[in-house]
């Protein structure tokens, strides 16, 4: 049988060009760029345009099939830098200020303490049962937005390709398997296909490369989970992989990398693991300081430009250089 030609990809970010032999999928492309541009390692969030125009998954198939060589352009996330962290207790608000490391705290007369918040762009939301609120940090002012359908607490959630997704929970019924997406260019809560394997609170919910949405664990009341589900923006539908976590999980920490999904630990563990997304392996990538009074993360990290910041339930601050493998306790936040 006769060999199909490979195609050549040259791949253009700013003034550096790159030629290689064309990945058989957008996501494989993505995960493989950190080996090829540094500024990949980072983020998955960037952009391949053909023609000035955003290549989606189904598309560049398209073009590596009718292509000998194809041009594509990296654009970068034009995402800016987070100046405040917002941590959320019963009777304050705290605002910390990364460049000076103060805290801020407001009374709290609105927010119940179970909400998260979560940075989507130039704002920070805060999304806990039937409230939505997007956060002015020049004044330090609440703007009241749509709420989610259904309302719930203890639900995985991130932000990926304009929209917050929020997954799972405990609502009025129970464990809830109802999943919803938030455009924050639209102003707009619409629902999404439920969850497979039924409800569960304390999913780890990431986005990676505008692709996929991955949910890590979870707690149903009886049980809790190691499953890994996965989740295609461009069909919307969920599936189960056949991948486990190592042990049972919920409240894991994560962060998208260049790679693929960074978790870190969850109910009693300091482990770290890598899920790659191109292969579907996990590895394990090291503990937290064992200096942390408490493993379990409940609001998304905090992504700045060459560290990742994460807050436990117990207020422990952590940062990780993902560059140089390294995990810092950095301070306890004062629990007002």
């Amino acid at each position: 049988m006769e060999r199909t030609p490979e195609t050549k990809l040259v791949l253009t970010l700013g003034t550096q060009t790159e030629t290689l032999t064309a990945q058989p999928s957008l996501l494989h492309l993505k995960s493989y760029l950190p080996k090829v541009f540094n500024e990949c390692k980072f983020t998955s969030a960037y952009s391949l345009l053909y023609n000035n125009q955003v290549v989606s998954a189904l598309e560049y198939e398209q073009l590596v099939k009718s292509s000998s060589t194809l041009e594509l352009a990296v654009k970068l996330p034009d995402l800016p830098e987070p100046s405040v962290v917002t941590c959320i207790a019963t009777d304050y608000l705290m605002f910390w200020e990364l460049s000076t490391q103060q805290m801020k705290p407001i009374h709290n007369t609105s927010v119940n303490w179970n909400a998260v918040p979560i940075i989507a762009k130039n704002y920070t939301h805060v999304i806990g049962g039937d409230q939505h609120w997007q956060l002015d940090f020049q004044n330090f002012a609440f703007r009241e937005k749509p709420p989610m359908k259904v309302p719930r607490y203890s639900f995985g959630c991130c932000y990926t390709k304009d929209c917050i997704y929020i997954a799972g929970g405990v609502d009025v019924e129970g464990y809830s398997d109802y999943c919803e997406e938030y455009n924050t260019l639209t102003d707009e809560w619409n629902y999404i296909n439920c969850l497979p394997g039924g409800g569960r609170s304390g999913l780890s919910l990431a986005g990676w490369g505008n692709l996929k949405l991955f949910g890590f664990g979870g707690f149903n009341g009886v049980d809790y989970f190691n499953t890994v589900l996965e989740y295609d923006l461009d069909s919307g539908l969920w599936k189960e992989l056949a991948l486990r976590l190592p042990c049972p999980n919920y409240w894991m920490g994560n962060q998208e990398t260049g790679e693929g999904v960074l978790l870190f630990g969850g109910r009693a563990t300091n482990e770290v693991y890598l899920l790659n997304v191109a292969n579907l392996t996990l590895k394990k990538k090291g503990n937290l300081p064992g200096v942390l009074k408490c493993t379990r993360f409940v609001q998304p990290s905090i992504k700045l430009s060459q560290e990742i910041v994460c807050i436990t339930h117990e207020m422990d601050v952590v940062k990780y250089d993902p560059l140089n493998n390294q995990w810092v306790f950095e301070l306890q936040l004062p629990n007002l």
